[in-house]
């Protein structure tokens, strides 16, 4: 089969450019807030969705259909961070409002208090208008990377933050 590269640009266009989207996070509890959030992400791993499946069985055969939806792993989202790590304790301020370890308390009465929803938007690589949509539901922190120090690096400071979500949806 050849290429055929006029088509080929005709229909990609532009294309998506996979370092143009902004990320819409509404922490709760002291967590950050979404102009820190969206100036200080490096990346963004955005999880798959997948059908599983159902064997049926008659007379010794076996037809396979589709099942439920599953929402695969997590939503993890990389961040450089200050001098200060404040973004970094404020997303550990939210996970002590979840679970408070050292005084033995939750400060959350309910899912609703702690969970919020996260936007990813791609962006237009022309105009950065928002092209498509990704919410993921239901999201809190699940767990926040560890950082590593090094004399033989001079690069930014960097962790990562794993969210649990209940589902995402495609606008």
């Amino acid at each position: 089969m050849s290429i055929n590269i006029k088509k080929l640009k005709g229909t990609l266009g532009i294309g998506a450019r996979n370092n143009n989207y902004r990320v819409i996070l509404n922490s709760k509890g002291s967590g950050p807030d979404n102009e820190t959030v969206d100036t200080l992400i490096k990346s963004i791993s955005l999880p798959g969705v997948s059908t599983n499946d159902i064997d049926l069985h008659f007379q010794g055969k076996k037809l396979t259909i589709a099942g439920d939806t599953s929402f695969d792993g997590t939503l993890n989202i990389t961040f450089y961070d200050t001098e200060e790590h404040s973004l970094k304790k404020s997303f550990m301020n939210w996970m002590v409002f979840i679970d408070d370890v050292k005084n033995n308390k939750r400060d959350a009465n309910n899912a609703s208090e702690y969970m919020t929803n996260i936007v990813v938007k791609q962006l237009s690589s022309v105009n950065d208008s928002e092209k498509v949509t990704y919410t993921y539901y239901n999201c809190y922190p699940k767990s926040v990377s560890e950082l590593s120090y090094s004399n033989e690096s001079t690069e930014l400071m960097e962790f990562s933050i794993e969210f649990n979500y209940s589902h995402w949806v495609l606008g």
